[in-house]
């Protein structure tokens, strides 16, 4: 009949937008856990280790949702150590924005009071958003070791075996990329930060991407390597004007170029967009060198320019000079950046 009383349409009803994504990830979760307990009781040990390799997968698309961490902005440029890395001297301390617009009058320390507390809150929005981030990329690492000790070794099943590593490279890829996000958030963007990192902080944000790189070696995968060496130039380059002492800051300035010297050279058969910004990115840190010089380095100013002529290469006829396909080379760094590089391919059950 027609009378009153709730529709079962209305009992069921599924969340929606954000929600049912995040209820979907929880679903899958729960299904490939069982689905695990099944395949183990029967001892399929293949199956049983792609449905672990999935669980990380979707693990880390949950990761992927939460949001990435915003760099506050820095008013001047400066750093001592980096002076000194260059054969310069002492440089002027950083202001920030609050900073400069702190006033003694009531209201303007009142605008100050309030930009803090509000700097504050989103402070502890980076922190608590971090951990969360810090267990689920964790729980993905961990699934795959344990994927692959279900299997023992590559020889019981060398194609499932490759695909734990590239999800476990890619976890680790998306865990140094994260970490270097949100080191760099409270202190500003681009290569003039203020603070000195110290050893261990830098060494937190290096090791996952030095463990992906190893990982991608291993397996072969040339194009993932050259992107995790291109994320790893990234996070040197940003951190050489953050040292402690001169020699440290030289230490990372040659692991900033090495790495992006070793990203341009696979890039730069393929060239595309992918080349351009390693050209870009290079010629930011030759030229930050050169600032830092007390009376200017020629030398990089003239690798800076270099690096920039060659971005020509990027929108050359046909996509570049070589003729290669511009997609397959900047797919791979577009993955790298944020941390994934198959979508939901990865939390699709794959068993045979």
């Amino acid at each position: 009949g027609r009378g009153g009383g709730s529709s079962s349409e209305e009992e069921v009803a599924l969340p929606r937008g954000e929600a049912l994504k995040d209820w979907r990830l929880a679903a899958s979760q729960t299904w490939f856990t069982r689905g695990l307990d099944e395949f183990r009781l029967i001892g399929d040990k293949s199956n049983a280790a792609l449905l672990c390799c999935n669980l990380a997968s979707s693990k880390k698309l949950e990761a992927g949702r939460l949001p990435v961490p915003k760099a506050t902005r820095t008013v001047q440029v400066s750093d001592s150590s980096a002076a000194s890395a260059v054969g310069g001297g002492a440089g002027a301390t950083a202001v920030t924005e609050e900073d400069a617009s702190t006033s003694p009058t009531t209201a303007a320390a009142a605008a100050a009071n309030a930009a803090a507390a509000e700097a504050a809150l989103k402070a502890a929005e980076r922190e608590g958003n971090m951990e969360h981030l810090e267990r689920l990329l964790g729980a993905a690492v961990d699934d795959c070791y344990v994927a692959m000790e279900i299997l023992g070794d590559r020889s019981t099943d060398p194609r499932t075996w490759d695909h734990i590593a590239e999800e476990l490279a890619m976890a680790y890829l998306t865990l140094g990329v994260r970490r270097r996000q949100a080191l760099f958030a409270a202190g500003g963007g681009g290569h003039h930060l203020t603070e000195p990192v110290n050893p261990g902080a830098a060494q937190r944000v290096a090791e996952p991407l030095e463990k992906a790189a190893d990982t991608y070696a291993s397996l072969g995968d040339a194009r993932q390597l050259a992107a995790t060496r291109y994320q790893a130039g990234t996070l040197w380059s940003r951190l050489w004007m953050r040292a402690s002492e001169p020699r440290r800051a030289r230490e990372r300035l040659a692991k900033a170029l090495g790495h992006y010297q070793a990203a341009h050279a696979y890039f730069s058969g393929a060239g595309g967009r992918t080349l351009a910004m390693i050209d870009l990115d290079l010629c930011d840190l030759y030229t930050a060198v050169h600032a830092a010089s007390p009376n200017g380095n020629l030398d990089c100013l003239d690798k800076a320019l270099l690096c920039l002529l060659e971005t020509h290469r990027a929108f050359a006829p046909n996509g570049n000079p070589n003729g290669s396909s511009n997609g397959s080379s900047s797919a791979a760094l577009d993955g790298a950046t944020d941390g994934s590089r198959g979508g939901a391919d990865g939390a699709t059950s794959k068993s045979r």
